[in-house]
């Protein structure tokens, strides 16, 4: 028998054509109702490989995160380690220039003593010429000086 719900009062009916076109109205919605049973089993299916996909994706992006925070992490590490070069080789320069002003300085000493001694040797050789002219002059023609002449004389 037909469901109820689809012919409330089939008593009504009179004559067996009105019975089979309603009965072709039924089929007819019968494989529309299949029709559309099947369009639903198939877009549970494509849900069902959506979800899926969306799953893979998630978890992806997850691992791409993952791999994300650990290339942050090394570029974080190298980019330390770049300032710590910085650093060091900054505090090298500072020291390579205060041993190089160290150096020039020892060597404007350096230069200072040398010209020093360079006019105390001509002092000195100055004071001897003296001492063998005065020591001619006195009488004590021998060329040697007196070493208490020097001292007398500075």
């Amino acid at each position: 028998m037909y469901p109820t719900f689809l012919f409330p009062d089939l008593s009504s009916l009179t004559s067996s054509k009105e019975v089979e076109t309603l009965k072709l109205k039924y089929s007819a919605m019968k494989i529309d109702s299949e029709k559309n049973m099947d369009t639903i089993a198939d877009l549970k299916i494509e849900l069902k490989e959506k979800d899926q996909r969306i799953v893979d994706l998630e978890n992806e992006l997850s691992h791409k995160g993952c791999k994300l925070q650990t290339l942050e992490k090394i570029a974080r590490k190298r980019e330390e380690e770049a300032n710590d070069w910085k650093y060091e080789a900054n505090h090298r320069n500072m020291e390579l220039a205060r041993l190089k002003y160290e150096n020039k300085q020892k060597e404007e000493r350096i230069s200072q003593l040398r010209h020093l001694l360079i006019q105390q040797t001509e002092l000195m050789q100055m004071q001897q010429q003296n001492q063998e002219h005065y020591g001619q002059e006195r009488g004590g023609g021998d060329g040697k000086s007196d070493p208490n002449d020097f001292v007398s004389a500075v």
